[in-house]
């Protein structure tokens, strides 16, 4: 698996919830000063880290709920996984941040270093701060490959062997999505 992108296949009233539940004070955030430790080792790069709320998925009482979205994909494309290949599963909250650029990339990353994996991200708001994938190995060298919109009901999979960044957003309030991480 390179890179797919899955739009609107979970009813609203499903996306809603998964929003709602974010927003509503039912989720247990943790707050982190930046997103990427060791973000000083990409200062030239022109990226900038930012602040986010985060909370684990796993085993939060509503993890089969937040699970929804990648098992569904999972059967549409045809990909098995089971629960021992969730290496983890979290929310990031990322709140706009008052800047005159027109964008505000964090440092590209690999979620994990193992080679045989799926990184997923399903997005839970329309908002700006877009997910950009890079194609290359050197970290200070790489190429913008895709860059995917946040638009509520999308999933985007892609192999975690990809480095890609977040954006945090300019124009919208918040920027909310579920990361899954899976190792086979």
């Amino acid at each position: 698996m390179d890179i797919k992108v899955f739009d609107d296949f979970l009813p609203e009233y499903i996306q809603d919830n998964l929003y709602n539940f974010c927003i509503d004070g039912k989720i247990n955030f943790k707050y982190f000063k930046q997103t990427l430790k060791g973000y000083e080792d990409y200062q030239d790069g022109g990226y900038e880290d930012g602040e986010q709320f985060a909370s684990d998925v796993l085993g939060d009482g509503l993890s089969h709920y937040f699970l929804l979205p990648l098992q569904i994909a999972s059967l549409m494309d045809g990909f098995e996984f089971e629960s021992k290949n969730i290496y983890r599963s979290k929310i990031n909250f990322k709140l706009k941040v008052d800047t005159n650029k027109k964008k505000f990339i964090n440092p590209p990353h690999r979620d994990h270093n193992f080679e045989n994996g799926v990184i997923g991200i399903y997005y839970l708001n329309d908002s700006d701060g877009d997910t950009i994938i890079y194609e290359g190995e050197d970290v200070n060298n790489l190429k913008i490959m895709k860059e995917v919109s946040p638009k509520k009901g999308r999933l985007l999979l892609m192999n975690s062997g990809l480095y890609h960044a977040a954006s945090h957003p300019v124009k919208t309030e918040k920027r909310l999505i579920i990361n899954y991480n899976l190792i086979f």
